[in-house]
């Protein structure tokens, strides 16, 4: 059965004096097989189910978490235990490495892949035919096979999410630009084109802008043209979303037509190429049966592989650097029953609000740490009026530093934080805390005459974490390619914003017969073509190092 097409199933009927063959048996596993595959592709769609994670080893090597997938046909992707692949033993690099040179990108793919083992001899193929005396099979293992391949899917392979939106690419040149907008919208109904900006890398300069033209749908103005521009200058983050608010026309059209044209894009002021986008959605009527119904016609128009990673590669014809793994960038994943739980509990919990501006990055929380316990005061007999009673000196728990204490008199009715005679007559009291030792009593002054006591005190202990600045410092260029006898400059970045001076910094070559580099960062190759790296380390802070690579051809 293929992806689109359904047919009537059709399984064994057993009886008694039944001659059973190899096609009969073979007929019973169809059966289940194919009525398992069916439920899973059309309930669950294809993606990763858990596990599959990727990591970068080395330059040369990436490592596979065990974990299990559903392909587009609903069969299940098992990788038993973690794997380490090198990237030039992968289906797929022989014709990638001809294809493309300097800094690109390469999708790392799993499918679904069968093998036959346990090979033994067949007597009745060995009566029946002379010339074939070769082993049959005894089982079918099914396993996985990886390739890799430069090509990126035009739309989201994620079949879930391909059912639902339509994502169209608008550059794929250094940097990669798409929007991505619902699939079906209602007549009358908002909605949001939004244009992901994935830089590859923070350090990137890029500009972008385009004009969206529009039919059957209008911009939040009113208008029929939008106009998108983008900058981002050595930012932190490497993806960011631009979003348009868009309209459905109330009108008898059954489609919306987005044009974008008039585009023009630099990275690190280097234009690069972009093509026209035409792109289309589906108007249904106001009712969302009608969206549902157009939802669920919709079929995938082709058949994709599951992207495991993308893998950021400066590539030359001998050889190749692997500089960074992207997990999942096609977002082809499904999530887990528990997960779609716990998503729509903490929604009930959360109210969303649309923004008319460009939405502002979200800002964390600091969470504090908190801790709290019990503390006493012993009131001794016949206390008199003004006396002040002290508490032991108990631990917070929280550490030395500053750490915010109150405390509250803890009785049959409640606790009352109050440490005035506003709410009890008969005392009042104070916290103090010792930031060296990290201990805190509580001090009482009798505001009358006291009888034998003991004041019991709850109290709580906050501690704001320490904002950590993460030092480093970093190469530039981190990865370059060099002719023999050429020089090259390096540059080595501040952790405070200052510059380097003379004898700051150390710098060394591995192996040292690939050249030779100045204290100030300039290298000469010599005549010997290779892999070379380029390591600097700061003379004051030894802790601070960085690392580039160098490729002599």
């Amino acid at each position: 059965m293929t992806e689109d097409e359904l047919k009537s199933l059709e399984r064994n009927r057993f009886f008694y004096g039944k001659l059973l063959t190899a096609e009969d048996f073979t007929a019973e596993q169809n059966y289940f097989n194919t009525k398992m595959r069916l439920l899973n592709r059309l309930l669950f769609g294809s993606g990763v189910i858990a596990g599959l994670g990727v990591v970068k080893t080395d330059e040369l090597s990436v490592a596979i978490d065990s974990g299990i997938a559903l392909d587009y046909a609903g069969r299940e992707i098992i990788v038993p235990e973690p794997i380490i692949v090198k990237i030039n033993e992968l289906d797929g690099y022989d014709g990638f490495i001809r294809e493309n040179t300097d800094y690109t990108r390469a999708y790392l793919c799993i499918e679904y892949n069968e093998t036959r083992t346990q090979p033994i001899h067949s007597i009745a193929a060995s009566a029946l035919d002379d010339e074939n005396n070769g082993p049959e099979y005894n089982r079918i293992t099914e396993g996985f096979s990886l390739y890799i391949t430069a090509k990126a899917p035009e739309i989201n392979p994620c079949e879930i999410e391909n059912r639902a939106l339509v994502r169209k690419t608008v550059i794929s040149d250094t940097i990669d630009v798409s929007v991505v907008f619902p699939r079906t919208v209602r007549a009358g109904e908002e909605f949001i084109l939004e244009t992901n900006i994935d830089t590859g890398s923070a350090d990137s300069s890029v500009e972008i802008e385009f004009d969206i033209k529009l039919e059957a749908l209008t911009a939040e103005d009113g208008s029929k043209t939008v106009h998108v521009m983008y900058k981002k200058h050595n930012a932190d983050r490497e993806n960011e979303s631009v979003r348009t608010i868009l309209k459905a026309d109330m009108s008898f059209a059954d489609k919306g037509i987005i044009r974008i044209e008039n585009i023009k894009a630099s990275c690190n002021k280097a234009q690069l190429s972009a093509a026209a986008v035409y792109a289309e959605t589906e108007i249904a009527d106001e009712s969302c049966f009608s969206v549902i119904n157009k939802l669920r016609n919709r079929n995938n128009e082709r058949r994709f592989g599951l992207c495991l990673a993308r893998l950021e590669l400066y590539v030359s014809p001998q050889y190749f650097i692997l500089e960074s793994v992207k997990n999942l960038p096609f977002s082809q994943s499904i999530p887990s029953i528990s997960e779609l739980r716990a998503f729509q509990l903490r929604s009930e919990f959360v109210r969303t609000r649309r923004s008319d501006k460009a939405e502002n990055p979200v800002q964390t929380l600091v969470q504090p740490i908190v801790n709290s316990g019990y503390i006493r005061v012993e009131i001794p007999e016949k206390a008199k009026k003004g006396q002040i009673f002290h508490s032991v000196y108990m631990p917070h728990g929280l550490g030395t530093g500053t750490v915010f204490v109150s405390a509250g008199i803890s009785n049959d009715s409640g606790i009352v934080f109050e440490n005035s005679s506003v709410l009890n007559e008969s005392f009042s009291y104070g916290v103090s805390v010792n930031k060296e030792t990290g201990m805190f009593s509580v001090s009482v002054r009798l505001n009358r005459d006291h009888e034998k006591d003991t004041l019991n005190f709850c109290w709580f202990a906050t501690r704001l974490p320490e904002k950590t600045v993460l030092r480093k410092i970093e190469i530039y260029p981190s990865v370059r390619y060099a002719g023999r006898y050429e020089t090259v400059q390096f540059t080595v970045s501040h952790p405070d914003g200052g510059i380097w001076r003379n004898g700051e910094l150390e710098w060394n070559v591995t192996p040292d017969d690939g050249g030779n580099i100045t204290q100030s960062g300039v290298f000469t190759a010599f005549d010997k073509p290779g892999f070379y790296e380029i390591s600097v380390r700061s003379v004051a802070e030894p802790d601070l190092t960085a690392s580039a690579f160098l490729v002599v051809k």
